[in-house]
């Protein structure tokens, strides 16, 4: 990347995709280690110098949402930032579509997923703190159910941290990420962190199936509780929400279909093209 404002005369837009400064400031706040905490801080520091110093030298700043887009106004005056969400590629959906007929249902079973990385304390404890609050109260109920965990190369430091009473699967590679999602009776997003827009959750709204999420785990996108999946904090409310799509099939196809027609609507390859095309005419000519 050039960090000047211009290429040969033309005017620069640069895609940075998140506000860089808050994911420090996320980095800091979550550190479970006082030193490295304190090195985060420091790195926050450096990186909100550099954004001051090489931001404002942009046309166009291009950012995933309206969250780092409105940020990024506050923190540096003047700046030019525009925000447009991450897709789905037409080869998943395709995808989608051509695995539907590999689904292989957990006999008498239900099957909630969690799908994401465990590769530092955060994302651990992340899973942590869903399995303690909210998947056990979920086996107290004596539910037939599974939890399903793609843990990326994560497995064995899932396995050190998780007492497993054999309903528990830790999956570390899949060959096929979205069959694994159409697998799945229920997918949840227990994220604590706002940092960017989730490309699983996006996955996840392309597979039409049921979704619980936290606030932070849908920063970005726009989506909405009860229309397109249901958002809950963590804790009780998340409990009675897989709860609930467990008893109510119809409000699982129903936000299923509705989490569809988004990604092959506002969030489909010509819409996002069509926003792009706009921006390079704004700036260019």
């Amino acid at each position: 990347v050039s960090y000047v404002s211009d290429v040969g005369g033309l005017p620069c837009v640069i895609s940075i995709t998140d506000a860089l400064s808050i994911t420090y400031t996320h980095a800091a706040e979550e550190s479970n280690n006082f030193l490295f905490g304190l090195y985060r801080w420091h790195q926050l520091g450096s990186v909100k110098r550099a954004e001051a110093f090489f931001l404002p030298e942009y046309a166009g700043i291009h950012v995933v949402s309206d969250f780092d887009s409105e940020y990024l106004k506050r923190e540096y005056k003047g700046v030019e930032v525009f925000s447009i969400s991450h897709i789905v590629p037409e080869e998943v959906i395709n995808s989608f579509i051509n695995s539907a007929h590999l689904i292989k249902k957990i006999e008498g079973k239900k099957n909630i997923l969690y799908s994401g990385r465990c590769s530092s304390d955060t994302l651990l404890n992340t899973l942590i703190d869903f399995v303690d609050k909210v998947y056990k109260p979920l086996s107290e109920l004596r539910l037939d159910m599974q939890l399903t965990i793609l843990s990326g190369e994560s497995s064995k430091e899932v396995l050190k941290n998780l007492s497993n009473d054999g309903s528990i699967v830790i999956k570390e590679w899949v060959e096929n990420y979205e069959l694994e999602l159409l697998n799945s009776d229920i997918i949840v997003f227990p994220d604590k962190s706002k940092c960017g827009v989730k490309t699983r959750l996006l996955y996840a709204l392309a597979s039409g199936k049921p979704i619980v999420a936290t606030p932070e785990a849908i920063y970005g996108l726009p989506v909405h509780d009860g229309e397109h999946l249901i958002v809950r904090e963590l804790g009780s409310k998340f409990v009675e929400a897989i709860q609930t799509l467990l008893d109510n099939e119809e409000l699982s196809v129903f936000l299923g279909q509705n989490a569809l027609e988004l990604i092959q609507g506002p969030l489909s390859s010509d819409a996002h093209n069509h926003k792009w095309k706009g921006i390079f005419e704004k700036y260019v000519s």
